[in-house]
Protein backbone atom coordinates (compact mmCIF):
# COMPACT_ATOMS: atom_id res chain seq x y z
CA UNK A 1 0.00 0.00 0.00
CA UNK A 2 1.60 3.33 -1.04
CA UNK A 3 1.85 5.95 1.69
CA UNK A 4 1.34 9.54 0.55
CA UNK A 5 2.39 12.33 2.88
CA UNK A 6 0.30 15.50 2.70
CA UNK A 7 2.33 18.55 3.71
CA UNK A 8 -0.12 21.25 4.78
CA UNK A 9 0.44 24.98 4.72
CA UNK A 10 -1.44 25.56 7.97
CA UNK A 11 -3.70 23.72 10.36
CA UNK A 12 -4.76 26.34 12.89
CA UNK A 13 -7.93 27.26 10.98
CA UNK A 14 -10.09 25.48 8.43
CA UNK A 15 -10.10 27.46 5.19
CA UNK A 16 -10.28 26.50 1.52
CA UNK A 17 -6.90 24.71 1.44
CA UNK A 18 -7.69 22.61 4.48
CA UNK A 19 -11.22 21.85 3.23
CA UNK A 20 -9.74 20.58 -0.01
CA UNK A 21 -7.25 18.37 1.85
CA UNK A 22 -10.13 16.82 3.80
CA UNK A 23 -12.01 16.27 0.53
CA UNK A 24 -8.97 14.50 -0.95
CA UNK A 25 -8.68 12.20 2.08
CA UNK A 26 -12.39 11.40 1.96
CA UNK A 27 -12.10 10.64 -1.75
CA UNK A 28 -9.21 8.19 -1.45
CA UNK A 29 -10.58 6.30 1.57
CA UNK A 30 -11.66 3.35 -0.57
CA UNK A 31 -8.36 3.12 -2.46
CA UNK A 32 -5.01 1.48 -1.75
CA UNK A 33 -3.47 4.80 -0.71
CA UNK A 34 -2.62 5.44 2.94
CA UNK A 35 -2.60 9.19 3.66
CA UNK A 36 -0.39 10.73 6.35
CA UNK A 37 -0.77 14.41 7.27
CA UNK A 38 2.08 16.74 8.24
CA UNK A 39 0.76 19.83 10.04
CA UNK A 40 2.78 22.90 11.10
CA UNK A 41 0.71 23.58 14.25
CA UNK A 42 -2.09 22.32 16.45
CA UNK A 43 -5.49 23.78 15.65
CA UNK A 44 -8.87 23.13 14.08
CA UNK A 45 -7.53 20.67 11.51
CA UNK A 46 -5.61 18.56 14.02
CA UNK A 47 -8.76 18.38 16.18
CA UNK A 48 -10.57 16.87 13.18
CA UNK A 49 -7.69 14.49 12.49
CA UNK A 50 -7.57 13.38 16.11
CA UNK A 51 -11.12 12.05 15.71
CA UNK A 52 -10.25 10.08 12.58
CA UNK A 53 -8.56 6.70 12.76
CA UNK A 54 -7.70 6.49 9.06
CA UNK A 55 -5.16 9.34 8.85
CA UNK A 56 -2.04 9.40 11.05
CA UNK A 57 -0.71 12.91 11.51
CA UNK A 58 2.43 14.62 12.72
CA UNK A 59 2.74 18.18 14.01
CA UNK A 60 6.06 19.71 13.08
CA UNK A 61 6.73 23.46 12.64
CA UNK A 62 8.33 24.07 9.26
CA UNK A 63 11.06 26.54 8.43
CA UNK A 64 12.24 27.58 5.00
CA UNK A 65 15.71 26.24 4.08
CA UNK A 66 18.25 29.03 4.02
CA UNK A 67 21.96 29.19 3.26
CA UNK A 68 22.19 32.00 5.82
CA UNK A 69 20.94 29.62 8.55
CA UNK A 70 22.79 26.40 7.71
CA UNK A 71 22.55 24.74 11.12
CA UNK A 72 18.77 25.20 11.37
CA UNK A 73 18.39 23.98 7.80
CA UNK A 74 20.53 20.89 8.36
CA UNK A 75 18.76 20.06 11.62
CA UNK A 76 15.38 20.28 9.91
CA UNK A 77 16.56 18.08 7.04
CA UNK A 78 17.48 15.35 9.52
CA UNK A 79 14.21 15.75 11.44
CA UNK A 80 12.12 15.59 8.26
CA UNK A 81 14.14 12.58 7.13
CA UNK A 82 13.33 10.81 10.40
CA UNK A 83 9.62 11.60 10.08
CA UNK A 84 9.46 10.39 6.48
CA UNK A 85 11.26 7.17 7.39
CA UNK A 86 9.01 6.57 10.40
CA UNK A 87 5.85 7.12 8.33
CA UNK A 88 7.10 5.10 5.36
CA UNK A 89 6.44 7.93 2.92
CA UNK A 90 6.67 7.03 -0.78
CA UNK A 91 5.26 10.26 -2.26
CA UNK A 92 4.71 13.77 -0.92
CA UNK A 93 1.82 16.04 -1.90
CA UNK A 94 2.19 19.62 -0.62
CA UNK A 95 -0.87 21.88 -0.71
CA UNK A 96 1.20 25.05 -1.09
CA UNK A 97 4.45 25.97 -2.82
CA UNK A 98 6.06 27.32 0.35
CA UNK A 99 5.54 24.11 2.32
CA UNK A 100 6.74 22.16 -0.73
CA UNK A 101 9.92 24.24 -0.62
CA UNK A 102 10.46 23.35 3.04
CA UNK A 103 10.57 19.59 2.30
CA UNK A 104 12.46 19.50 -1.01
CA UNK A 105 15.91 18.78 0.44
CA UNK A 106 14.94 15.91 2.78
CA UNK A 107 12.61 14.48 0.12
CA UNK A 108 15.45 14.49 -2.41
CA UNK A 109 17.79 12.76 0.05
CA UNK A 110 15.24 9.95 0.52
CA UNK A 111 14.36 9.80 -3.17
CA UNK A 112 10.74 10.83 -2.52
CA UNK A 113 8.96 12.61 -5.40
CA UNK A 114 7.12 15.81 -4.43
CA UNK A 115 3.90 17.06 -6.01
CA UNK A 116 2.91 20.64 -5.32
CA UNK A 117 -0.54 22.22 -5.45
CA UNK A 118 -0.86 25.63 -7.06
CA UNK A 119 -3.97 27.33 -5.66
CA UNK A 120 -3.15 31.00 -6.16
CA UNK A 121 -1.18 33.08 -8.60
CA UNK A 122 2.22 34.11 -7.24
CA UNK A 123 4.25 37.03 -8.47
CA UNK A 124 7.11 36.23 -10.84
CA UNK A 125 9.93 37.02 -8.41
CA UNK A 126 8.45 34.72 -5.75
CA UNK A 127 8.01 31.87 -8.23
CA UNK A 128 11.60 32.22 -9.40
CA UNK A 129 12.89 32.32 -5.81
CA UNK A 130 10.88 29.38 -4.44
CA UNK A 131 12.99 26.52 -5.82
CA UNK A 132 16.19 28.35 -6.76
CA UNK A 133 19.26 26.29 -5.76
CA UNK A 134 16.95 23.51 -4.51
CA UNK A 135 15.67 20.21 -5.89
CA UNK A 136 12.51 20.70 -7.92
CA UNK A 137 9.04 19.19 -7.51
CA UNK A 138 8.16 16.35 -9.86
CA UNK A 139 4.87 17.99 -10.74
CA UNK A 140 2.49 20.87 -10.09
CA UNK A 141 -1.28 20.43 -9.71
CA UNK A 142 -3.47 23.44 -10.57
CA UNK A 143 -7.05 23.82 -9.37
CA UNK A 144 -8.22 25.35 -12.67
CA UNK A 145 -7.16 25.65 -16.29
CA UNK A 146 -7.21 29.43 -15.93
CA UNK A 147 -4.62 29.29 -13.14
CA UNK A 148 -2.45 26.92 -15.16
CA UNK A 149 -2.48 29.34 -18.08
CA UNK A 150 -1.51 32.21 -15.77
CA UNK A 151 1.39 30.38 -14.10
CA UNK A 152 2.60 27.69 -16.49
CA UNK A 153 5.25 29.67 -18.37
CA UNK A 154 7.08 30.96 -15.31
CA UNK A 155 6.81 27.62 -13.44
CA UNK A 156 8.22 25.77 -16.44
CA UNK A 157 11.10 28.23 -16.64
CA UNK A 158 11.88 27.66 -12.95
CA UNK A 159 11.21 23.88 -12.98
CA UNK A 160 11.57 22.81 -16.63
CA UNK A 161 11.28 19.06 -15.99
CA UNK A 162 8.15 19.25 -13.84
CA UNK A 163 4.85 17.85 -15.08
CA UNK A 164 1.77 20.09 -15.03
CA UNK A 165 -1.73 18.84 -14.18
CA UNK A 166 -5.20 20.31 -13.58
CA UNK A 167 -7.42 18.77 -10.89
CA UNK A 168 -10.45 20.84 -9.82
CA UNK A 169 -11.42 21.01 -6.17
CA UNK A 170 -14.15 18.65 -5.02
CA UNK A 171 -16.98 18.51 -2.52
CA UNK A 172 -18.60 15.63 -0.69
CA UNK A 173 -22.17 15.89 -1.96
CA UNK A 174 -23.32 13.59 0.84
CA UNK A 175 -22.23 16.25 3.35
CA UNK A 176 -23.72 19.10 1.29
CA UNK A 177 -27.22 17.68 1.02
CA UNK A 178 -29.68 18.88 -1.62
CA UNK A 179 -32.05 21.47 -0.08
CA UNK A 180 -33.39 23.50 -3.03
CA UNK A 181 -36.28 25.12 -1.14
CA UNK A 182 -35.91 26.65 2.31
CA UNK A 183 -39.34 28.03 3.15
CA UNK A 184 -37.72 31.23 4.45
CA UNK A 185 -40.26 33.99 5.10
CA UNK A 186 -37.74 36.39 3.64
CA UNK A 187 -35.15 35.13 1.21
CA UNK A 188 -31.58 34.76 2.42
CA UNK A 189 -28.67 35.69 0.17
CA UNK A 190 -25.21 34.65 1.32
CA UNK A 191 -21.53 35.14 0.60
CA UNK A 192 -18.94 32.70 1.94
CA UNK A 193 -15.24 33.43 2.27
CA UNK A 194 -12.51 35.07 4.28
CA UNK A 195 -12.43 38.87 4.41
CA UNK A 196 -9.44 39.36 2.14
CA UNK A 197 -9.71 42.35 -0.19
CA UNK A 198 -9.84 40.23 -3.35
CA UNK A 199 -13.11 38.61 -2.22
CA UNK A 200 -14.94 41.87 -2.95
CA UNK A 201 -17.20 42.02 0.10
CA UNK A 202 -17.72 45.75 -0.45
CA UNK A 203 -19.49 44.91 -3.71
CA UNK A 204 -21.75 42.48 -1.85
CA UNK A 205 -22.76 45.22 0.60
CA UNK A 206 -23.33 47.72 -2.21
CA UNK A 207 -25.48 45.10 -3.97
CA UNK A 208 -27.46 44.64 -0.76
CA UNK A 209 -28.01 48.39 -0.52
CA UNK A 210 -29.35 48.53 -4.09
CA UNK A 211 -31.77 45.65 -3.51
CA UNK A 212 -33.09 47.08 -0.24
CA UNK A 213 -33.64 50.46 -1.87
CA UNK A 214 -35.84 48.66 -4.41
CA UNK A 215 -37.99 47.44 -1.54
CA UNK A 216 -36.95 43.78 -1.33
CA UNK A 217 -37.26 42.43 2.20
CA UNK A 218 -34.37 39.95 2.22
CA UNK A 219 -31.55 38.95 4.56
CA UNK A 220 -27.88 39.09 3.63
CA UNK A 221 -25.67 36.50 5.33
CA UNK A 222 -21.92 37.12 5.45
CA UNK A 223 -20.13 33.90 6.38
CA UNK A 224 -16.41 33.96 7.13
CA UNK A 225 -13.96 36.04 9.08
CA UNK A 226 -10.82 38.16 9.00
CA UNK A 227 -8.39 35.23 9.19
CA UNK A 228 -5.35 37.45 8.64
CA UNK A 229 -6.39 40.02 11.28
CA UNK A 230 -6.22 42.92 8.84
CA UNK A 231 -9.15 44.84 10.34
CA UNK A 232 -11.37 43.87 7.43
CA UNK A 233 -14.30 42.67 9.52
CA UNK A 234 -14.62 45.91 11.47
CA UNK A 235 -14.26 47.88 8.22
CA UNK A 236 -17.09 45.90 6.57
CA UNK A 237 -19.31 46.13 9.65
CA UNK A 238 -18.87 49.92 9.63
CA UNK A 239 -19.73 50.03 5.93
CA UNK A 240 -22.89 48.02 6.62
CA UNK A 241 -23.86 50.54 9.31
CA UNK A 242 -23.23 53.50 6.99
CA UNK A 243 -25.45 51.86 4.36
CA UNK A 244 -28.10 51.24 7.03
CA UNK A 245 -28.08 47.48 6.43
CA UNK A 246 -28.10 46.49 10.10
CA UNK A 247 -31.58 44.96 10.17
CA UNK A 248 -30.93 42.96 7.03
CA UNK A 249 -27.24 42.00 7.23
CA UNK A 250 -25.79 39.31 9.53
CA UNK A 251 -22.06 38.75 10.06
CA UNK A 252 -21.78 35.12 11.17
CA UNK A 253 -18.00 34.84 11.48
CA UNK A 254 -16.42 31.42 11.13
CA UNK A 255 -19.07 28.70 10.83
CA UNK A 256 -17.97 25.16 11.61
CA UNK A 257 -20.90 23.41 9.88
CA UNK A 258 -20.82 25.32 6.62
CA UNK A 259 -23.13 22.82 4.88
CA UNK A 260 -25.93 23.45 7.36
CA UNK A 261 -25.52 27.20 6.91
CA UNK A 262 -25.61 27.00 3.10
CA UNK A 263 -28.74 24.84 3.25
CA UNK A 264 -30.50 27.76 4.96
CA UNK A 265 -29.66 30.13 2.09
CA UNK A 266 -31.73 30.73 -1.04
CA UNK A 267 -29.01 32.26 -3.23
CA UNK A 268 -25.20 32.07 -3.02
CA UNK A 269 -23.14 35.03 -4.27
CA UNK A 270 -19.42 35.29 -5.06
CA UNK A 271 -18.01 38.79 -5.60
CA UNK A 272 -14.32 37.93 -6.00
CA UNK A 273 -12.12 40.20 -8.10
CA UNK A 274 -9.70 37.32 -8.67
CA UNK A 275 -10.47 33.67 -7.94
CA UNK A 276 -8.60 30.61 -9.24
CA UNK A 277 -11.39 28.35 -7.97
CA UNK A 278 -14.35 29.35 -5.80
CA UNK A 279 -15.02 26.46 -3.45
CA UNK A 280 -18.06 28.23 -2.01
CA UNK A 281 -19.76 27.97 -5.40
CA UNK A 282 -19.52 24.18 -5.68
CA UNK A 283 -20.67 23.90 -2.06
CA UNK A 284 -23.68 26.11 -2.79
CA UNK A 285 -24.46 24.28 -6.03
CA UNK A 286 -24.22 20.93 -4.23
CA UNK A 287 -26.97 22.12 -1.86
CA UNK A 288 -29.15 23.05 -4.84
CA UNK A 289 -28.63 26.81 -4.62
CA UNK A 290 -28.51 29.09 -7.67
CA UNK A 291 -25.32 31.16 -7.74
CA UNK A 292 -24.42 34.65 -8.89
CA UNK A 293 -20.71 35.23 -9.37
CA UNK A 294 -18.13 37.44 -10.96
CA UNK A 295 -16.78 36.13 -14.25
CA UNK A 296 -13.09 35.95 -13.33
CA UNK A 297 -10.25 33.43 -13.60
CA UNK A 298 -11.45 29.86 -12.94
CA UNK A 299 -15.07 30.67 -12.09
CA UNK A 300 -16.42 30.13 -15.65
CA UNK A 301 -15.07 26.58 -15.34
CA UNK A 302 -17.57 26.09 -12.49
CA UNK A 303 -20.65 28.17 -13.34
CA UNK A 304 -22.51 27.78 -16.63
CA UNK A 305 -23.96 31.23 -17.24
CA UNK A 306 -27.77 31.31 -17.20
CA UNK A 307 -27.92 27.55 -16.61
CA UNK A 308 -26.52 26.97 -13.12
CA UNK A 309 -26.26 30.65 -12.22
CA UNK A 310 -25.33 34.08 -13.50
CA UNK A 311 -21.88 35.48 -14.32
CA UNK A 312 -21.25 39.23 -14.09
CA UNK A 313 -18.30 41.58 -14.39
CA UNK A 314 -16.13 42.17 -11.31
CA UNK A 315 -16.53 45.46 -9.40
CA UNK A 316 -20.14 45.68 -10.66
CA UNK A 317 -22.65 45.77 -7.76
CA UNK A 318 -25.47 46.85 -10.10
CA UNK A 319 -24.97 43.79 -12.28
CA UNK A 320 -24.92 41.59 -9.18
CA UNK A 321 -28.13 43.20 -7.93
CA UNK A 322 -29.82 42.79 -11.31
CA UNK A 323 -29.11 39.05 -11.43
CA UNK A 324 -30.03 38.47 -7.80
CA UNK A 325 -33.26 40.40 -8.41
CA UNK A 326 -34.17 38.00 -11.23
CA UNK A 327 -33.75 35.09 -8.84
CA UNK A 328 -35.71 36.81 -6.07
CA UNK A 329 -38.64 37.37 -8.44
CA UNK A 330 -38.62 33.91 -10.04
CA UNK A 331 -38.79 30.90 -7.66
CA UNK A 332 -38.95 28.47 -10.58
CA UNK A 333 -35.71 29.88 -12.00
CA UNK A 334 -34.04 29.47 -8.59
CA UNK A 335 -35.16 25.86 -8.43
CA UNK A 336 -34.15 25.04 -12.01
CA UNK A 337 -30.67 26.55 -11.68
CA UNK A 338 -30.14 24.89 -8.31
CA UNK A 339 -31.17 21.50 -9.65
CA UNK A 340 -28.82 21.77 -12.63
CA UNK A 341 -26.00 23.01 -10.39
CA UNK A 342 -26.33 19.98 -8.12
CA UNK A 343 -26.14 17.70 -11.18
CA UNK A 344 -23.02 19.52 -12.41
CA UNK A 345 -21.26 19.10 -9.07
CA UNK A 346 -22.11 15.40 -8.95
CA UNK A 347 -20.67 14.94 -12.43
CA UNK A 348 -17.60 17.19 -12.40
CA UNK A 349 -16.64 18.04 -8.81
CA UNK A 350 -17.33 14.88 -6.82
CA UNK A 351 -14.85 13.22 -4.47
CA UNK A 352 -14.73 10.26 -6.84
CA UNK A 353 -13.76 12.37 -9.86
CA UNK A 354 -11.03 14.15 -7.87
CA UNK A 355 -9.73 10.89 -6.39
CA UNK A 356 -9.58 9.24 -9.82
CA UNK A 357 -7.61 12.19 -11.22
CA UNK A 358 -5.16 12.19 -8.30
CA UNK A 359 -4.64 8.42 -8.37
CA UNK A 360 -3.83 8.69 -12.06
CA UNK A 361 -1.20 11.33 -11.22
CA UNK A 362 0.19 9.50 -8.19
CA UNK A 363 0.61 6.32 -10.24
CA UNK A 364 3.18 8.10 -12.41
CA UNK A 365 5.48 8.44 -9.39
CA UNK A 366 4.74 5.40 -7.20
CA UNK A 367 3.23 1.96 -7.64
CA UNK A 368 -0.53 1.89 -7.03
CA UNK A 369 -2.59 -1.25 -7.46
Amino acid sequence: MPTVGYVLQKSGQICALEQNAIAIWDGIKQTEIQPVAFCPEYGQLTVILSHRTDIPFYVYPYIQPSFSAPFKTIRQIFEWNSLFKQAGIGLLHANDMFCARSVMLPACLRGIPVLCDVRYQQDVSTLLWLFRHLPKPAGFIFCSHALQEQCAEIIQSACPKADLFVVPNAVNIDDFAYVPKTGNARLRIGIIGSFVLAKGHEDFLDMADLLLKKGYNVQFDIIGDDIYNQGRRSFLEKKALILNLSGHCVFHGYVRDIAEMIQQLDIVVCTSHTEPFARSLIEGMSCGKPVVSTNVDGIPEIVRDRETGFLVNPHAPRELAGCVEQLIRDPELRYRMGEQGRADVAERFSLRSQADALISIYSRYCRIQ
